[in-house]
C-alpha cells in the first residue's frame, strides 16, 4: 500500500502549532518587549506621530474638489470643517463607494452627502494606545485630534503601526 510507511499526520483541530518546536524555524528569534511596547502605548503621545496640519475641506465643497485636495496633499483623509469647528471626514473611501459609475467625477456631489459626519476625535494628550483601541474596536482608520474644539492634527492606523514595528526592530536590535 503506497504511503503506508509514512506516519499519521495529525489535524490542527488535534495539534496546536504553536505548541509545537518544529513549527519555527530554530534560528527564529521572536522578541515581544513588553516594556518598550507598554511605553510606546501608555506614555506616547498620540501628537507624536500626527499630521500636525492636516487638510480639511467645506461640506459645500464637491467630491470632485475634495479628491484633487486629497490628490494634491498625499492624503486619503479630508477632516470637514464649517466655521472652524470639525462636522465631519472623508476619505478617499467613502469617495470610491459614492462614485456609482464609470466617468463620474464627484462632481454632482456634495462633500457633506458623502462624508461621515461627527467622527470619533481623541485628545492630544491620549497615549497612542488609545489611539489604537479607538481604531481597531471602532473600524475607523483615521482618528481627528481635537482639544477644547480645536483641530490639533490626525492620526491614522499606519504611522501608529510603523510605531509599534520600529520599536520593536529597535528592542531586537538593543
Amino acid at each position: 500500500m503506497p504511503g503506508a510507511d509514512r506516519p499519521e499526520f495529525e489535524t490542527l483541530q488535534e495539534q496546536d502549532p504553536w505548541q509545537d518546536a518544529d513549527w519555527l524555524p530554530s534560528d527564529t528569534n521572536i522578541v515581544f518587549p513588553g516594556d518598550v511596547l507598554s511605553e510606546l502605548m501608555l506614555e506616547q503621545s498620540v501628537t507624536t506621530i500626527a499630521v500636525s496640519h492636516p487638510a480639511t475641506i467645506g461640506p459645500a465643497d464637491s467630491l470632485q474638489t475634495a479628491l484633487f485636495r486629497m490628490r494634491q496633499r498625499h492624503a486619503r483623509a479630508l477632516l470637514v470643517v464649517e466655521d472652524e469647528q470639525l462636522i465631519g471626514i472623508l476619505t478617499d473611501r467613502d469617495a470610491v463607494v459614492a462614485i456609482q459609475h464609470p466617468g463620474d467625477d464627484g462632481g454632482s456631489l456634495a462633500v457633506r452627502d458623502v462624508m461621515t459626519p461627527d467622527p470619533i476625535t481623541i485628545d492630544p494628550d491620549d497615549p497612542l494606545g488609545k489611539a489604537a483601541q479607538l481604531l481597531s474596536v471602532d473600524g475607523v482608520h483615521h482618528l481627528p485630534i481635537v482639544e477644547d474644539g480645536e483641530i490639533r492634527g490626525l492620526v491614522a492606523q499606519g504611522p501608529i503601526l510603523h510605531a509599534i514595528i520600529a520599536a520593536l526592530i529597535e528592542a531586537d536590535e538593543g
